[in-house]
């Protein structure tokens, strides 16, 4: 609806919140982290999302955002760290395991190593067969 301040207040009013439970959820943070990267507050979407996956690392999505994230700033090695735990989880779908794989391919082009993206992009198109 474009009402972005009110949204970044309601992320932040949720993270308060979330932190007086006993049990925090990832959420709050996974997503206040996913808004700020889209409004290019990098930084500021790193400490969200570390957030979250300290608080549950075994969401695939937070380890995807914070591999995009990481690819944006340059921080390659620290990209392929996240998508390679994200891939280490079981309850992937086809669709999932695809997005990682494509961003894989991305990143280790961009770090001159062709021969695992190729291999990364192979496993991207038995997925997509």
């Amino acid at each position: 609806m474009g009402r972005i301040d009110e949204a970044l207040r309601e992320y932040r009013e949720a993270i308060k919140w979330n932190e007086r439970k006993r049990v925090p959820s990832f959420r709050p943070y996974y997503s206040y982290g996913v808004l700020l990267f889209k409004l290019n507050r990098l930084r500021e979407s790193e400490r969200q999302l570390l957030r979250a996956r300290q608080l549950d690392p075994t969401v695939w999505e937070t380890h995807f955002e914070l591999a995009k994230l990481h690819y944006k700033q340059g921080k390659l090695d620290a990209a392929l760290e996240e998508l390679n735990s994200a891939l280490k989880i079981a309850s992937l779908q086809r669709k999932q395991s695809a997005q990682l794989y494509h961003l894989q391919a991305r990143v280790y082009f961009k770090m001159g190593r062709k021969q695992e993206a190729q291999q990364a992009l192979a496993k991207l198109k038995k997925l997509l067969q």
